[in-house]
């Protein structure tokens, strides 16, 4: 063989062994070229699932041997912690368990418990559990949700739900009172009108007696008649004649008085409980302050004595006049609780003053007072310094809705302990509609202090 044909199959050989590396070359860079665009895709896939994962509002944890492992960006926004120390954060230091757990599987599922921020505030949250294994490993993944909303939404409406029972117990009473006070009215009238005649005649009557006793004086030594004057007397002394005679017109005086008295009561009851079809009118603050006086006289007659300065040119004022009675009657009832306990000297004061844009009623009493502690406090819902089964904590709460959010006007009050109280109520000439949702629960109550 010649040098030529060795050469040549060197060649061949070469060649070969040149095409076979760029087949190898261009498959190992398409396989280079699948993989990254595999590991590209994967990354991508990565990034989204946990940009889906940080979009949703609920906490997803990983936990494992009872220390969180992992975490979205909402665990991190609603437990207050930062990259750095979230991870290995045990269990039961963020999700309280009726008692300490070691693990998430000691928490049952779906169950609303309380959940505790990094800075140690805590919240209700709901918990859902699901198991699995992740990269050959055991993990508990956990969604929280965080139910502060949910359960501020439920608390309001429990609230207005509960306000709007109350208004439905004022109305049936208002209605009942409302009939009572019309079938009470007719009777009392009629003895109101004979009271009155008899109050009228009296005089009429002693003038005619003091004439038959002058009669008697005179003709006392008369022999014709002398007998029967004898009896006159005698039945004059048997029945005390000189007494009926002072005594009949004051008792026919405090009886009109009384049944004046129960027509005044009647009145006020009626006027109280007209429902006005929940629409405003024209009304003179000055007749709900003698109305509500009126009616609440049971609760502080014992113990108070009530003066009224009322200002006669206070003009009438745009209001849900059943609402503002009511708004009264609690404040004047409360002034006579607060001086349950006073001994002797209780005062409660009512003022009533106006200006072109405003109506003030004040109503003052000397009771004991309300602590600085509490005081911004008093308006809110169904607080109550009272006892059990004395007060449902509404009264102020509605008192506040009434006149703030459904007058546009305002409700304050001073007070000094052992010195007395002073609430403040102003109603606009000319109100702004009421809002369709009553209940609106102040939300900086000292700014109304």
């Amino acid at each position: 063989m010649t040098a030529s044909s060795d050469q040549e199959k060197f060649e061949k050989r070469l060649d070969r062994e040149r095409r076979a590396r760029k087949a190898a070359e261009k498959l190992l860079e398409e396989k280079s070229a699948e993989l990254f665009l595999a590991n590209e895709h994967q990354r991508k896939s990565a990034e989204r699932l946990q940009n889906i994962m940080d979009t949703v509002p609920d906490a997803i944890l990983t936990v494992s041997d009872g220390v969180v492992r992992s975490w979205n960006g909402s665990a991190l926004l609603m437990f207050g912690f930062s990259e750095e120390n979230f991870g290995n954060v045990p269990l039961p230091q963020i999700l309280h368990q009726d008692s300490q757990a070691d693990d998430a599987g000691d928490i049952e599922p779906g169950n609303i418990r309380q959940a505790c921020r990094a800075d140690g505030t805590c919240f209700p949250a709901e918990v859902s559990i699901t198991k699995g294994v992740i990269d050959e490993e055991d993990l508990e993944i956990l969604v929280v949700r965080d139910l502060t909303a949910r359960v501020a939404r439920e608390e309001k409406t429990r609230e207005l739900q509960e306000q709007l029972d109350q208004s439905q117990k004022f109305e049936a009473i208002g209605t009942l009172a409302s009939g009572i006070a019309h079938e009470i009215n007719t009777p009392i009238q009629y003895v109101s009108d004979n009271l009155r005649f008899l109050s009228d005649s009296c005089d009429d009557f002693t003038a005619i007696l003091a004439e038959y006793l002058k009669f008697l004086e005179a003709n006392d030594e008369n022999e014709t008649i002398k007998e029967q004057i004898g009896k006159l007397r005698a039945m004059a002394m048997d029945k005390d004649l000189p007494f009926l005679l002072e005594e009949f017109p004051k008792a026919t005086q405090e009886s009109l008085s009384g049944a004046e008295q129960v027509s005044r009561i009647v009145q006020a009851a009626k006027e109280f409980s007209h429902p006005g079809a929940g629409q405003r009118q024209m009304v003179n603050l000055n007749k709900v302050v003698e109305n509500a006086t009126t009616l609440s006289r049971n609760e502080w007659k014992e113990h108070a004595e009530v003066t009224l300065s009322l200002d006669d040119t206070l003009p009438e004022v745009s209001c849900l006049a059943a609402e503002v009675n009511q708004v009264i009657l609690n404040i004047i009832i409360n002034a006579a609780h607060a001086l349950e306990s006073k001994v002797g000297d209780g005062r409660i004061e009512i003022v009533t003053t106006g200006d072109d844009d405003y109506n003030e009623i004040r109503i003052l009493d000397n009771g004991c007072g309300i602590p600085e502690n509490i005081r911004e406090k008093i308006f809110m819902p169904f607080f109550t310094t009272k006892g059990v089964g004395k007060g449902t904590g509404q009264g102020l709460a509605i008192a506040f809705d009434t006149v703030v959010n459904k007058h546009g006007g305002s409700l304050k009050l001073e007070s000094e302990e052992d010195v007395g109280t002073t609430f403040i109520i102003r109603f606009p000439i000319t109100a702004p509609e009421p809002e369709e949702v009553p209940g609106k629960v102040p939300e900086a109550v000292a700014e109304q202090l």
